[in-house]
């Protein structure tokens, strides 16, 4: 059996990644036990015999018994130390705020993947506000306020366009967190360091589950983004 997995392969960071994993256009023939494979959404299959992994953000194009689902924004580095940064107080309270910038056409399931990210952080959202821009416009936007129990506030703004930025702003107590992934230098002189918008493959294998197990909160979020035009 093989790991399939599904992902932007300019985002992989083969460096920090440790397991064995192959590049493939097909898994024909491989003799490898993990494969990436480009996450072209005419290219997702269903594999009955492999374990699949897809990101959340391509769910709608994707099937099967053995499929796992990890979401991009829980794998980058930057948003794990800013996690664990935030875990550090027992009952976080503050100002959340994340940008995304995407380099593809509006796309709902990334912000149901997100708020699913933030729930794990920030617990059961309390209400959620979105606003889309009209159609027809371009680029197109959406902006996402959530209210989270213990005193937190979310602002979640997304422009689907022709770049990727990822901008992360907590503002808590007596604690503030602020990443900017165009400000970033992915080399420090003298040490190599991770470019900022990538992850490896090896988060993905341990933190990805079961379609099943995550469907129906994904499908609560999809509801919830039907928001309204701005």
């Amino acid at each position: 059996m093989v790991n399939v997995i599904y992902a932007n392969i300019d985002r992989i960071n083969r460096l920090t990644t440790t397991v064995d994993v192959a590049v493939v256009d097909s898994i024909d023939h491989t003799t490898e036990k993990t494969v990436l494979l480009e996450s072209n959404h005419s290219n997702i299959q269903d594999f009955s015999n492999h374990t699949v992994y897809v990101p959340a953000s391509a769910l709608q194009h994707v099937k099967g018994e053995k499929v796992k689902v990890y979401h991009e924004l829980a794998q980058y580095p930057f948003f794990q130390q800013a996690r664990s940064m935030i875990h550090r107080n027992d009952s976080p309270k503050g100002v959340f705020r994340l940008r995304r910038v995407l380099a593809e056409e509006k796309n709902d399931f990334v912000i149901a993947s997100d708020l699913y990210v933030l729930s794990s952080l920030f617990g059961e959202a309390e209400i959620i506000d979105v606003k889309h821009s009209r159609g027809g416009l371009d680029p197109q936007h959406v902006i996402v306020t959530v209210k989270y129990g213990d005193g937190v506030m979310a602002h979640v703004d997304y422009t689907f366009t022709s770049k990727e930025i990822i901008e992360l702003e907590w503002s808590g107590i007596n604690q503030i967190i602020e990443f900017k992934s165009d400000e970033m230098n992915p080399m420090d002189p003298g040490h190599l360091t991770t470019l900022p918008l990538q992850y490896n493959v090896d988060s993905i294998l341990e933190t990805a589950v079961e379609l099943d197990v995550v469907a129906p909160e994904l499908a609560k979020y999809q509801e919830a983004i039907g928001g309204v035009e701005a």
